[in-house]
Parts: C-alpha cells; structure tokens; sequence
C-alpha cells in the first residue's frame, strides 16, 4: 500500500514539474522559440561573408537567369500570367530564407506542379465562364494544398512514403515527364491548340498535334531545334568529358540566349 502511494506521489510531481517546465516563461525560452521560428538567426551570424558570397552572387546570378524564363513556361502550364510565375519564384525562396533549415531543399515552381494546378483552372474557368478569374482558383488550390500538407505535417504521415517502391516512383517520374513534354509541344513548333481534359489527355493531345501540324511556326521550330541540340550535345560532351572539366559547361544560358 506504502509503495503504490509512493508511486502516484512521484508520478503525480513528475507531471507537475514538467507542466510548470514547459508553461514557464522567460526570457531564454522566448529567445530559443524565435529562433525556432525564425532559423535565419542561428545561422546567419556564423555566416562567413569573405568566404561564401563571391560563389553565393554567382551562384543567384545564374540561377535567376535561368528562372526568368523557366517561370514563363510553367506560367503556360499553369495557365497564368507570367508575371506570377516569377512572384511565386522570388516570394517563395525569400520566406524559405528566414523560415527553411535545409540549403539542400529545392524551393519555388515545378513543371509538374503548374501542369496539374493548369488543369483545375481549365477545367473551373469551363464551369464558372469569365467572370471566375484564374489567379483566384489557383490562388484556392494552393490554399486548400498547404491546409492538407499541415494537416499532414501535425498527424505525422509522412512516413507513408517509406511504402513507396522505387518502381513506382520511377513510373511516376516517367509517366510524368511523358505529360510535361506532351504540353510542351505545341509551344515548340509553334501552333495553337486547345488544352485536353479528362481521361487520354496525353493521346488527345498528339492527335490535335498531328491534325493541326501544318501550322507549325518555321522559327519556332528551327529554335527548339538548336536549343535542344546543344542541351542534348552539352549532356554527353559533360559525361564523358567531366574529369577534365573543371566547371559544368553553361548549356542552360546557351539555351536561353538562343530562345
């Protein structure tokens, strides 16, 4: 009897002293949850400038060159102004700057990603007419992802991804590769087809590509050429010849100066 009340005596202090630890507030405990918040502060002042910024400008340098671009043609998947291409390229890596812990994470819009939000839009500007504006359903569709992804994030289920074979990610890397080049297309030689919905959007989409080829843009064409010749040329030349290139040969700059 002494023991079990020994027991829930201790138990009993052990959860009170760990309620009035975690509800105490002082000031080293305010400073610890803005700098959890906010990761910038912890390692912005360990941040050697003589010796990271020179690589740092370069490296922003080439990569917003290469993203101004980029961000338009996810803009034609997405089907969206290019102007909020490049707002959520630019907002996107400024609130991961003060918010984000890893400098491996690769922020700011994908192919894949304005292909699925291109179809909602199309597929609810269909429904509502004109009056329903673009922006506002990805505006929504966004929203209503981020809700899901914290829902997500507070029950911990991330760990359903350990259940995803390789296998079936590399399907779904190809399968979705095979999509983004089919909505690609008709950009590069230049014609002008309808966006395919439902089920066989891929298969609707080379037929309209095939019944409307003699529309083809000549200058597009010959520039999607060369662009993907030197892409293409560039890749194996860097391959085979990476041991004795000492930087990576700038194909992505070529191929925006071409286009």
């Amino acid at each position: 009897m002494e023991r079990k009340v020994h027991t829930q005596i201790s138990r009993r202090q052990i959860i009170k002293t760990k309620l009035k630890k975690s509800c105490s507030f002082t000031t080293e405990r305010l400073k610890n949850m803005v700098m959890d918040f906010f990761p910038v502060l912890r390692w912005l002042p360990k941040y050697h400038c003589r010796e990271y910024i020179w690589g740092d400008v370069m490296s922003g340098v080439v990569i917003g060159i290469i993203l101004v671009p980029q961000a338009i043609a996810y803009s034609l998947l997405a089907g969206l102004k290019p102007i909020y291409s490049l707002y959520t390229s630019f907002f996107a890596n400024l609130i991961y700057f003060l918010l984000g812990t890893s400098r491996h994470v690769s922020v700011g819009i994908f192919s894949l990603l304005s292909l699925m939000v291109g179809q909602v839009v199309d597929r609810e500007l269909l429904l509502c007419g004109k009056e329903c504006y673009a922006i506002g359903v990805a505006t929504a569709l966004t929203f209503l992802a981020g809700v899901y992804q914290v829902l997500m994030g507070v029950f911990r289920l991330g760990f359903v991804s350990m259940y995803l074979s390789e296998s079936v990610l590399d399907g779904f890397a190809t399968g979705a590769s095979l999509t983004i080049l089919t909505a690609q297309v008709k950009y590069l030689i230049g014609i002008k087809i309808p966006r395919s919905q439902g089920h066989g959007i891929v298969l609707t989409t080379w037929i309209n590509i095939f019944q409307n080829i003699s529309q083809a843009n000549l200058c597009d064409v010959i520039t999607s050429a060369i662009c993907i010749a030197v892409l293409v040329a560039a890749k194996e030349l860097g391959e085979r010849y990476k041991h004795k290139l000492k930087i990576p040969l700038p194909t992505e700059l070529v191929g925006n100066s071409v286009h």
